[in-house]
């Protein structure tokens, strides 16, 4: 009879589930597993905030100016693929579609945004790599216009990230701002026109990736 008894209470256990202590372990793994996931999507969040909040309290506010003329022209997308830098000088003559170029063949590793000397200049293709990122492009063509110089590297120290400022001797204009598809070319240095363009279009590419 002792047999049979410890054999029906052994059964009667099964049916009735797992102990106390057992649901009370599962219960508390559950939790975690709740707060290890919230916890996981509050960094998330967190970071993704973060990386489409790139400006910090020192740069200028993005304000536009509607009594300054918008005198930009948005060019169609030429493309986004990344090529070697070893092929840049064998891309056909049709790979770009503006001077200086807001789109199209770029390098994978884009330029950093910064203002950069004459003798630190990099090819086009990093800096439209930026530009896909969301940054605007302002390079120069006279190197002898120390004045005009001065001034747009004024503006891209104001700028803690999203702002590139270059010397390039072949842009059509004395100055160009450009963004990803779309291009300012000045004869004059007009400061109000090139702030408001940042303004428009800094950290606003189609890859909105924090350019530092």
């Amino acid at each position: 009879m002792a047999k049979r008894t410890s054999r029906r209470t052994t059964q009667e256990t099964a049916r009735s589930g797992p102990s106390f202590s057992q649901q009370l372990e599962q219960y508390l793994t559950f939790d975690r597993l709740i707060i290890g996931g919230s916890i996981i999507a509050t960094i998330l969040i967190v970071g993704v905030i973060l990386l489409n909040s790139s400006s910090t309290d020192a740069d200028p506010p993005a304000i536009v100016d509607p009594s300054v003329p918008q005198n930009y022209v948005r060019y169609p997308n030429a493309g986004g693929q990344h090529i070697d830098p070893d092929t840049a000088d064998s891309l056909p003559a049709n790979a770009y579609n503006s001077n200086p170029p807001t789109s199209g063949p770029h390098f994978p590793i884009p330029a950093r945004c910064r203002v950069y000397d004459a003798d630190s200049s990099l090819p086009d293709q990093a800096y439209i790599h930026s530009m896909e990122h969301g940054a605007v492009w302002i390079s120069y063509r006279d190197l002898d216009d120390q004045d005009t110089i001065e001034k747009l590297e004024d503006i891209g120290r104001r700028f803690s990230n999203g702002v590139i400022v270059s010397y390039r001797p072949e842009n059509d204009a004395k100055i160009a701002v450009a963004a990803w598809q779309n291009l300012l070319e000045l004869d004059e240095f007009d400061e109000a026109q090139i702030m408001n363009f940042i303004a428009l279009f800094r950290n606003n590419g189609p890859e909105r990736v924090p350019c530092t």
